[in-house]
């Protein structure tokens, strides 16, 4: 199967990333940075495939492949530049795998690559000063990306037995990733941005689900994720008057456990969770997150229910004193039918002790610690339900 696509596209910094132009006193244009450009695209797409089956074993193979040709031709003050671009891309979905089964176990495996070209713009040899202090500069030594993503799992279940057990490997690796650094000039306060390629950014993360239920009427219940990461991230990082490379590795380890009684429509289950994560290279803490609690469901007479739950958040080993904390989150709704079902009354309480801040951290792939705010962080809330029951 193949596709050609033909695109056109002119524009001015009137109407696209227009950062150049200032409201000057006396109304004149910046010449040297205003800029146009007129670029178009042109695509062909093909995407030959296998597809086999043979009794248990199922496979699926594609291919796909884009040859895109790009034309760019931009005006800057007196600057022109003419730009013509010949690229082979993949652009690989999850359409390539193996697959077997056999009595209750399953194999499954993909793998997929994907290219993607920077952007024409952004290889532009040309210095934007518009802002005086943050000044943009082209890179007409970008190359094209390529992402690689492989995945296997192998799966166990005993439908009668309520029984089940999963193992997954999933592994990704970024070539030429692009990247945003600055240069600081101490001696004139200005920032020079550009974009770069760095490599060696990949990562494994390896996983193992178990659901069991058992006892007399199936009344238990064990819930178990064991899950172990390593991960590399490069990027760029701004030293004065250079640009450097930061390099973080991260290895991470977690275990989340449950076990729940059912009965009669009463529920109650114990909680829990561990994440250790270690970092190194450029950076280096080990921060251990932890919570565990319970939470219950429960119903009573005349139409009244309960679901609640009460857990403890902690935090450990962070750099940040601020970050060590410990907080105490409880949660409840009730609810009360009638007109025989028809209506539900809920009153939701959520943080009832007060104690979830609004403010919430947590650590990115470079080892920085990123802030992020939220509102109504403790509420109660009341709701009406109106079930409508329609006969033919």
């Amino acid at each position: 199967m193949g596709r050609t696509i033909y695109d056109y596209e002119d524009a001015d910094d009137g109407k696209f990333k227009a950062p150049s132009y200032h409201e000057q006193s006396d109304g004149r244009e910046d010449v040297n940075n205003s800029y146009r450009y007129r670029l178009t695209n042109m695509i062909h797409s093909l995407s030959p495939g296998l597809n086999i089956s043979l009794g248990n074993l199922w496979v699926q193979l594609s291919w796909p492949f884009i040859i895109a040709t790009d034309n760019l031709h931009y005006w800057r003050g007196d600057y022109y530049k003419s730009i013509r671009r010949t690229n082979l891309l993949f652009e690989q979905s999850n359409n390539s795998f193996v697959q077997y089964q056999y009595k209750g176990n399953t194999w499954f495996a993909t793998a997929t690559y994907t290219t993607k070209a920077p952007d024409l713009l952004d290889v532009i040899d040309v210095t934007d000063t518009s802002n005086p202090l943050v000044i943009e500069k082209g890179n007409p030594d970008l190359k094209k990306s390529g992402l690689l993503k492989v995945s296997a799992s192998y799966s166990f279940s005993k439908p009668r037995d309520r029984f089940s057990v999963d193992l997954l490997f999933d592994y990704n690796a970024v070539h030429n990733a692009l990247a945003k650094g600055a240069v600081y000039d101490e001696a004139t306060g200005v920032k020079t941005v550009s974009t770069y390629n760095v490599n060696g950014n990949r990562s494994m993360v390896l996983r193992n689900y178990l659901n069991y239920e058992f006892g007399p009427m199936k009344m238990f219940s064990i819930r178990h994720l064991l899950s172990a990461t390593y991960r590399k991230s490069v990027d760029v990082i701004g030293i004065t008057n250079s640009i450097g490379l930061n390099t973080v590795y991260s290895h991470g380890i977690g275990e989340d456990l449950s076990f729940g009684v059912t009965h009669s429509g009463q529920k109650i289950s114990l909680t829990g969770n561990i994440d250790y994560s270690r970092y190194s290279g450029d950076a280096r803490f080990n921060p251990l997150e932890f919570h565990y609690g319970v939470l219950g469901v429960f119903k009573l007479p005349f139409g009244l229910g309960i679901n609640t739950d009460f857990t403890i958040y902690s935090r450990r080993h962070y750099q940040d004193k601020a970050l060590n904390t410990n907080n105490y989150i409880w949660n409840m709704r009730l609810t009360y039918g009638f007109l025989k079902g028809s209506l539900l009354l809920t009153v939701d309480g959520f943080d009832i002790l007060h104690d979830l801040s609004n403010v919430f951290y947590t650590v990115n792939a470079q080892a920085r610690t990123e802030t992020y705010r939220t509102v109504l962080p403790r509420y109660i809330m009341v709701g009406l339900q109106w079930k409508f029951n329609t006969k033919k």
